[in-house]
C-alpha cells in the first residue's frame, strides 16, 4: 500500500501489517486528477492540480495523522495487477483508515447545500460512505461542515441507507436487494465499476476486466448467488430504456439477474424470510441457473414465482415474480400488464394451486416474446356435422371487450391475470343424425391452472354448470354485449379443477378439458383442442401466431373407434403443468 508522506508530499510504500495510522480522502474526480506518474516529477507541488492533494495532505496533518492515501495518486493503474489489488481491497483501506476527509468540491457553504453535491451520486463514494468508521466532511473553501456522526440523519435522508448502517452495523445484515438500493440511483464513469465498486459491500472479489460492460454486474451476481441464499437478489424490477447504463427491456423474457443496480430503485424495504419449508438451494450450472421455487399460475404459461423475502411493510407476505415457460422446465422472467411482481399474502394462500417447480434460467434468452394468443380461435361450427337451423346465425362473446369476435377476427379473448370462461356463443345448429339433439351453447376458456376447455350443451348450461363446483374463480363479466341476461354468461362455475384430458358427458352437454382429440357421442362428432397456427388469411389480423383452436370434426367410422373417448396430448401446451398440480396435490406450506 503507498502512502503519502504529509509532510513531504513524497509517497512511500507499505505491506500488512506493518501499515502505518492513515487518513483518506473521499472525493469526485474533476478532470485530470493528479497520478502516481505527476508525483515523481519535481514541478508537481507547483502544478494547480495539486492543490487538492495539498489541502488534504495539510488538513491530516493538522489532525495530528502523518500519512494518507489518495485513489488518484497511490494507485499504479498502469499495473493491471496492482489496480485489481488496489479495487478489491479499497473497502478494507477505507474501513481501516483512522480518518476519512471528504471533500465535496460543489458545497459552497454548510449542508443547506449538502443534498444537492454530486458526491451523492457517484458509485465509489457509496462504499466510501460505509466503510470509514469516522468522516470529516468539507466544503469547496476546505472548511469543516460536519461529520459522519454529527450529519447521520441527513445523510440516510440523502442516501437511503439506514441511520444503523450509518452508525456502524455490517452491511452483510442487510439484505441483498437493499444494499443493491443504496447504489441504484448512483453512476460512475465506466459501466464495469457499477459493479467494482461494490465488491466491499458484499464481501466479494472479482479479477478486474474493463471492456466487458454490463458483464460485470452479472459476474458479480453469480458470485453473490455462490455464497448467498438470499433470494432477495431476484426482486428487481424491470428498468426504462432511458437508463443508459443498463441493457433491460421490459418488453421481452430475460434472465433472474438484473442488468445494472438501477433494477434495485425500489427495494430498500426488502428484507429476507425464513425458507420454504422443503425449498432447495440454487445454483448456476452450464444450462442456466437452476432453482426450486414455490409457483401459482398467473396467465396462460406464465407463474407467480414465491421467493425467501417480502417488503418490511407485510412482514407475513411473500414477494412474487413473473415468470414465463416456455417449455416443461425453462423459464423466463417477465412483465405483464406494467406488472413484474407482487406481494401475496401467506396466510391467504391457496395450497391446492401453489406447488413447487425447478425452474431453469438462461440469463440470455433468444426472442421468446409470447406468440400465443390468450382465448381461442373457434372454426368448423357449421362445417362438418351440424347444419344451420333456420332460426339464423351464430352470436358469439369474447370476455375481452376489447376484442371482440367477428368474422374477420374470429377469435375469444381473455384478459391477461384473469383465467375463466373466454367466450360464449348462442349457435342455432342441429345434428345431421338426431334433427332433435340441438346445441345452442358454446363455451370456451382456461381453468385455474390454465388448461383450455370448451362446453357444448343446451341452452340451460349457459347459466352454470352440470356440477357443483367450490373452487375460487376470477370476478365474473358484466360488460359482454348482446342478448338479455348477459351478467351470467361468462360464469366461470363450468370450468372445474380436475385432471387433465378430461371428458364429461350426457345426452344433452359435454366437458371437454386439455389438448386433445376428443368422440362427442350425443353429436357423432369429434371435437379438437389444439394450438395451431393461423393461415396466411389471418396474418396481420392479430399480434399472435398461433391460438388454442377448437375445432368441428367428422366423427370417424365406428370400425376405428376406440373404448377410450381421449386422446390426450400435453405437447407444448399448459396442460402438462395441470397433470403436475394434479399429481402433487400437496402445496409448500407458506
Amino acid at each position: 500500500m503507498r502512502l503519502l508522506n504529509t509532510a513531504t508530499k513524497r509517497l512511500e510504500q507499505y505491506f500488512d501489517p506493518n501499515v502505518p495510522p492513515y487518513a483518506i480522502l473521499s472525493h469526485r474526480w474533476q478532470g485530470r486528477e493528479i497520478t502516481i506518474e505527476d508525483m515523481n516529477a519535481a514541478y508537481t507541488c507547483q502544478d494547480i492540480r495539486f492543490a487538492k492533494i495539498n489541502a488534504f495532505c495539510n488538513e491530516a496533518a493538522a489532525l495530528g495523522v502523518r500519512w494518507a492515501w489518495v485513489d488518484t495518486c497511490c494507485i499504479d493503474r498502469s499495473n493491471s495487477s496492482a489496480l485489481s489489488e488496489a479495487i478489491n481491497s479499497m473497502f478494507a483501506w477505507y474501513s481501516n483508515a483512522v480518518l476519512c476527509l471528504a471533500f465535496l468540491s460543489d458545497v459552497e457553504s454548510d449542508t443547506a447545500s449538502l443534498r444537492k453535491s454530486e458526491w451523492f451520486e457517484r458509485g465509489w463514494t457509496l462504499q466510501e460512505l460505509i466503510a470509514s468508521r469516522r468522516i470529516a466532511f468539507y466544503n469547496s473553501q476546505w472548511k469543516h461542515i460536519g461529520t459522519k456522526e454529527s450529519l447521520r440523519e441527513a445523510l440516510a435522508d440523502i442516501t437511503g441507507i439506514d441511520e444503523g448502517i450509518l452508525a456502524g452495523d455490517d452491511p452483510t445484515e442487510r439484505s441483498i436487494a437493499q444494499r443493491m438500493a443504496w447504489a441504484a440511483r448512483r453512476k460512475t464513469t465506466r459501466i464495469e465499476d457499477r459493479a467494482y465498486s461494490l465488491l466491499g459491500l458484499f464481501d466479494i472479489s472479482l479479477p478486474m476486466i474493463y471492456g466487458e460492460g454490463n458483464k460485470a454486474f452479472l459476474r458479480l451476481q453469480e458470485e453473490i448467488l455462490r455464497r448467498s441464499d438470499d433470494h432477495s437478489i431476484f426482486a428487481w424490477r424491470h428498468i426504462d430504456l432511458e437508463d443508459t447504463q443498463s441493457l433491460e427491456n421490459p418488453s421481452t423474457p430475460c434472465g433472474l439477474l438484473a442488468s445494472s443496480p438501477a433494477a434495485f430503485a425500489d427495494c430498500e424495504n426488502v428484507i429476507q424470510t425464513p425458507a420454504v419449508p422443503g425449498s432447495h438451494g440454487y445454483a448456476m450450472t452450464n444450462r442456466g441457473l437452476s432453482i426450486h421455487l414455490p409457483t401459482i399460475p398467473y396467465s396462460m404459461r406464465t407463474y407467480l414465482a414465491l421467493l425467501d423475502c417480502t417488503e418490511d411493510t407485510v412482514p407475513t407476505g411473500r414477494l412474487g415474480i413473473l415468470l414465463e415457460r416456455f417449455s416443461v422446465r425453462w423459464y423466463g422472467r417477465v412483465r405483464r400488464d406494467q406488472r413484474d411482481r407482487e406481494i401475496i399474502n401467506s396466510k391467504r394462500l391457496d395450497g391446492s394451486k401453489c406447488i413447487m417447480r425447478r425452474i431453469l434460467v438462461k440469463q440470455r434468452i433468444a426472442d421468446k416474446s409470447t406468440d400465443i394468443g390468450y382465448g381461442f380461435w373457434l372454426r368448423g361450427l357449421d362445417r362438418v356435422g351440424f347444419q344451420m337451423d333456420k332460426s339464423g346465425s351464430a352470436q358469439i362473446f369474447s370476455r375481452d371487450p376489447e376484442s371482440p369476435y367477428s368474422q374477420d377476427l374470429p377469435f375469444v379473448r381473455i384478459p391477461d391475470g384473469l383465467y375463466g370462461t373466454a367466450g360464449v356463443g348462442f349457435i342455432p345448429l342441429q345434428s345431421r343424425i338426431n334433427p332433435q339433439c340441438r346445441v345452442y351453447c358454446i363455451k370456451v376458456g382456461f381453468d385455474d391452472v390454465f388448461c383450455p376447455a370448451c362446453l357444448l350443451g343446451n341452452a340451460q348450461y349457459l347459466r352454470g354448470q352440470p356440477k357443483a363446483s367450490t373452487h375460487r374463480t376470477h370476478p365474473e363479466s358484466s360488460t359482454t354485449p348482446g342478448v338479455q341476461g348477459r351478467e351470467i354468461l361468462f360464469k366461470n362455475s363450468w370450468i372445474t379443477y380436475t385432471e387433465t384430458p378430461k371428458f364429461e358427458h350426457n345426452d344433452n352437454f359435454c366437458v371437454l378439458k386439455g389438448s386433445g382429440v376428443w368422440e362427442v357421442p350425443f353429436l357423432d362428432v369429434q371435437v379438437s383442442i389444439s394450438l395451431q397456427n393461423l393461415p396466411e388469411s389471418l396474418h396481420g389480423k392479430t399480434p399472435f401466431p398461433r391460438w388454442w383452436t377448437v375445432d368441428i370434426l367428422d366423427s370417424k367410422p365406428s370400425s376405428q373407434k376406440k373404448d377410450e373417448t381421449i386422446r390426450g396430448n400435453y405437447a407444448d401446451t399448459d396442460s402438462a403443468a395441470c397433470q403436475e398440480v394434479t399429481r402433487t396435490k400437496a402445496s409448500a406450506k407458506l
